[in-house]
């Protein structure tokens, strides 16, 4: 939460749950499975995070990192 993104990432195995500022209480929560992408709403915008990602069970996360996603984004 409010670190700028790193990279465009991935859930490669496992589930995380998106957890919201109590500040932003109109945010919905939900959660991230297996082959969920998330993060480039961030690095497009260049903003940091307002939220905090918890693993609730053993979690892999792959990232592209934000020179390759905005090489990506350009092509």
């Amino acid at each position: 939460r409010g670190e700028a993104p790193s990279g465009w990432l991935g859930v490669v195995s496992g589930f995380l749950s998106i957890e919201w500022d109590e500040a932003l209480a109109c945010k919905p929560s939900y959660g991230l499975a297996q082959r969920s992408w998330f993060g480039e709403d961030l690095l497009l915008n260049e903003q940091p995070s307002e939220c905090t990602l918890v693993a609730r069970v053993p979690t892999r996360v792959a990232t592209v990192p934000a020179v390759t996603f905005a090489r990506l984004v350009q092509d």
